[in-house]
């Protein structure tokens, strides 16, 4: 990469961190040729193969494309301390933030970006949408650089927040399942590290299968056959699960409107 062709992080906290991480380990840049200015991240010795820099408007000079990692309600603050070239684009990963907002503090080279967890094993989805008014060209070419960590779906902002807890929010709560399960099965006897493995290897495999194209539905008749073992907690799932996944979209539901209430006022 030319020097102003890097990639650049405004804020390099868990996801920036990661998202960084997997630039290099996916072979997309080299660590010299990520541009990072966090407050903190000269104190972590990890972060010292970056190329780190002591302003956010050394990021923007130096970077063609800028991903802003800071919480919501800081990223007016950081668009108030950086004077943005006109080539240079600006990718923000912060909930609730409309490309609206985004382009007014910004300017018009902005899209909006949803990492996931799952970037850290270059896997997993990244959400982005983006205003009319952002080229097409410049759409290509954040979706060839996301392409090296996961897979980009353009989703529209009405649907983003939705669509959040399917790829940013679920790995938590697959992740939270998995464990429910893995601990059952300790209190019952089985080994920890044993009962961890088949978990998460059972996971693996299910995934596979569901990304090769097999339905959902396809999986469970495959599995709970009628009148077997694996019917029985179905059965047990269908009577309790549903309400409890209406109300995990209905409480994250609630946070987004809030947050974005707060960032109104800003």
């Amino acid at each position: 990469m030319t020097s102003k062709n890097k990639i650049g992080f405004i804020g390099f906290g868990r996801m920036g961190s990661i998202l960084g991480g997997a630039f290099v380990e996916s072979g997309c840049a080299h660590p010299r040729e990520i541009v990072v200015f966090d407050k903190h991240s000269g104190q972590r010795r990890e972060f010292r193969r970056y190329d780190l820099v002591g302003s956010a408007q050394e990021v923007v000079e130096r970077a063609s494309v800028v991903f802003v990692c800071v919480r919501p309600l800081d990223v007016r603050e950081v668009a108030r301390s950086v004077k943005i070239e006109k080539d240079t684009i600006i990718v923000s990963i912060a909930a609730g933030v409309s490309p609206a907002f985004l382009r007014r503090w910004f300017g018009k080279n902005i899209i909006r970006v949803i990492p996931s967890y799952t970037q850290k094993a270059l896997a997993g989805v990244l959400l982005y949408c983006y205003r009319k008014d952002f080229s097409r060209q410049k759409v290509a070419r954040i979706v060839k650089l996301l392409q090296f960590i996961g897979e980009p779906i353009a989703v529209p902002e009405r649907w983003l927040e939705i669509a959040t807890d399917l790829s940013s929010c679920s790995p938590a709560f697959w992740a939270y399942l998995a464990s429910a399960f893995t601990n059952e099965a300790v209190r019952l006897g089985l080994p920890r590290g044993t009962a961890q493995s088949i978990t998460a290897q059972a996971l693996l495999g299910s995934a596979k299968i569901l990304v090769g194209g097999e339905k959902f539905e396809n999986v469970i008749d495959h599995v709970a056959t009628p009148g077997g073992i694996t019917r029985e907690g179905i059965e047990v799932l269908e009577e309790e699960f549903p309400h409890t996944v209406k109300e995990i979209f209905r409480v994250t539901g609630k946070k987004y409107a809030l947050l974005r209430k707060r960032i109104e006022r800003l």
